[in-house]
C-alpha cells in the first residue's frame, strides 16, 4: 500500500508541480519502505512459539536496522541530492508513516 501510495504521489507531482519535487517524494518513500522491509525480515524470523527470548532478540534488531537504515538513506539524499525538495521528502515520509499507524489502529479494531 505506502508502495502504492509513493507511486502515486510522484506521479501527480511530476506532473503537477516538477521533477525534484517528485523524486524527493519518492526518495521520501524510499525512506520509509525500504527499512520496513528490513525490519520485517528480521522481526519475524523467529516466532515467540519456538523461543520468546529469540523473538525478542530478533525483534529489536530489527528495529535497529529499521532505525540505522532511515537514518543511511535521510543522511545520503542531503549529500548526494543537490536538488532536494526536503518538504515533500518528509511529508511523504510522514504520510506514509501516517498510513502505516492508521493501518495498525484498523488492524486492532479501534
Amino acid at each position: 500500500m505506502e508502495a502504492g501510495i509513493t507511486a502515486v504521489l510522484t506521479l501527480l507531482l511530476y506532473i503537477g508541480v516538477n521533477i525534484e519535487t517528485a523524486y524527493s517524494a519518492a526518495l521520501g518513500g524510499v525512506a520509509f519502505i525500504v527499512p520496513n522491509v528490513y525490519f520485517t525480515r528480521y522481526a519475524f524470523r523467529h516466532s515467540a512459539a519456538e523461543s520468546a527470548v529469540l523473538a525478542v532478540r530478533w525483534f529489536y534488531i530489527g528495529e535497529a536496522v529499521k532505525v540505522l537504515s532511515t537514518v543511511l538513506i535521510f543522511g545520503a539524499c542531503f549529500v548526494y541530492i543537490p536538488a532536494l525538495n526536503v518538504a515533500a521528502l518528509f511529508l511523504t515520509y510522514l504520510l506514509l508513516w501516517i498510513v502505516n499507524l492508521r493501518g495498525v489502529f484498523v488492524a486492532l479494531g479501534r
